[in-house]
């Protein structure tokens, strides 16, 4: 592929990329993380798609990889992020460490088929 053409492939990624944060990497499957295993968000955001709040987010441990959690986990993470907003040292701590979570899948307790995706955060300390 010519430079140029390299560059303009550049360009229109960036043009359909949901969010910087998936810019040069590609989608991981949530399910993959579901193994009670800690890892560590170290970027995260909220944003809107099909005017619904859906949490985008990356783990130390994929780095090539972004995620999208469902409605259980974005509600988590949306509580995270509005106390990240007022509080500057939680917010910096997250800034150098990142924030330790663990993800599991369950199974709704009212119909067996349904399931969902939790997320722990501060396994170890559980």
């Amino acid at each position: 592929m010519s430079k140029k053409l390299s560059a303009l492939k550049a360009v229109a990624e960036k043009v359909q990329s949901i969010h910087p944060m998936t810019e040069g990497k590609e989608k991981g499957e949530l399910l993959a993380l579901c193994t009670k295993e800690e890892l560590v968000i170290n970027e995260f955001d909220i944003i809107e798609f099909d005017n619904k709040p859906v949490v985008i987010f990356t783990v130390t441990k994929h780095p090539d990889n972004y995620f999208y959690g469902g409605s259980v986990v974005t509600d988590t993470l949306s509580q995270v992020n509005d106390i990240l907003k007022i509080d500057g040292d939680a917010l910096e701590e997250f800034n150098y460490a990142g924030l330790p979570v663990s993800f599991d899948r369950q199974e709704s307790k009212n119909d067996k088929t349904r399931k969902y995706t939790v997320v722990t955060l501060f396994p170890e300390s559980k």
